[in-house]
């Protein structure tokens, strides 16, 4: 059975969307009668889903169809790679924050797809959390036991982040134990990188004031390079990823003195 299906057969909600997103991206348009016929869903079911992602400015709806919204294809907004390798972000996610969050722990959660799956698996225990994620401040703020400290800035909608020198200067009066840091690619010869020059800055200043750095991050991100280089891998004490990555790029790392741990998803 597809470890995507409940066991009546049923797609999981996420899964559904995820699936749907991945249909868009390979097709300028789709009919909500091919998208029902691909997954075996109803074609109800189709709409709901797509109402959903109208919401997260991830598709636009058409008249018996829809597309990817403009800004979906040509930069990834929070809400469609939300849906992208969903599981193993998931994983990745709820394994570092089981393995390294402990009860009065200050917490930094940069802004991500993946990150976010930290904030959602926190423990039942009093946790300070700082981030620069509206989309992660969402969910920690319905934790009771979590004092919240949201950083400002300039708000980047695509993002979901709050960002520049505002954000920065933040963070230079405080401490964090641990950091739960993103990243857009890693290339272990030269380290990490984002696509954009002003999350860049704010990432360094993040692990700046982190005494544990902690990186989140999908295997299909190793081996890729983005224009804003911010840590080499020796900054990284630790790799959460999945079981994707292979046995020589784990070697390769771990050869930086960087603990990897992986998640299966």
């Amino acid at each position: 059975m597809d470890a995507a299906q409940t066991g009546d057969g049923r797609l999981y909600a996420a899964d559904r969307r995820r699936r749907l997103v991945e249909m868009l991206k390979a097709r300028e348009y789709c009919s909500i009668h091919e998208m029902s016929q691909a997954l075996g869903i109803s074609m109800m079911t189709v709409r709901r889903d797509l109402h959903v992602l109208a919401k997260e400015q991830v598709v636009q709806l058409l008249h018996g169809g829809a597309r990817l919204t403009v800004q979906a294809q040509i930069e990834p907004t929070i809400g469609i790679r939300l849906h992208e390798r969903q599981r193993q972000k998931e994983a990745i996610g709820a394994l570092a924050a089981h393995l390294f969050i402990q009860a009065g722990d200050v917490i930094g959660i940069d802004g991500g797809s993946t990150v976010v799956h930290v904030a959602h698996n926190l423990p039942d225990v009093p946790l300070t959390v700082v981030t620069n994620s509206l989309t992660t401040a969402n969910v920690v703020a319905e934790y009771e036991h979590c004092n919240l400290q949201m950083l400002g800035g300039t708000f980047l909608r695509e993002s979901s982040i709050f960002t520049g020198t505002q954000t920065v200067a933040a963070l230079q009066e405080l401490r964090l134990h641990k950091l739960f840091l993103a990243a857009t690619g890693l290339r272990i010869s030269d380290g990490l990188s984002s696509i954009y020059m002003f999350d860049a800055e704010v990432k360094k200043a993040l692990i700046n004031v982190a005494q544990q750095v902690i990186l989140c991050m999908d295997s299909s991100k190793i081996g890729r390079v983005f224009l804003a280089y911010f840590a080499s891998l020796e900054e990284v004490d630790v790799l959460v990823t999945d079981d994707g990555i292979t046995s020589e790029d784990k070697e390769a790392i771990e050869a930086k003195n960087v603990q990897v741990v992986v998640a299966s998803s």
